[in-house]
């Protein structure tokens, strides 16, 4: 098995929109604000509540978009391993 390899940190507030030069395979996304966040990558969409963490492995992806209304947020993205 390959191991993963943590690329692209991010963090911040409001909207964001990224694409990745690499091939991602899995996310990994904190919501510190006291809003909902909803994030999609090429292939999935999900919603997390204030507090909560996603850290998940997905199909792959090369573009990553969060909409926070304002909330803060921060996380970075895995390649490899699986």
């Amino acid at each position: 098995m390959n191991k993963a390899i943590a690329k692209y940190p991010f963090s911040g507030t409001g909207d964001y929109s990224v694409e990745f030069p690499d091939t991602m395979s899995s996310l990994v996304l904190f919501n510190d604000g006291s809003t909902d966040i909803t994030f999609s990558t090429d292939h999935f969409t999900h919603t997390l509540k204030p507090g909560d963490v996603f850290d998940e492995w997905l199909a792959n992806f090369t573009s990553l978009k969060i909409t926070s209304a304002g909330g803060q947020f921060r996380g970075y993205c895995r390649s490899g391993g699986g």
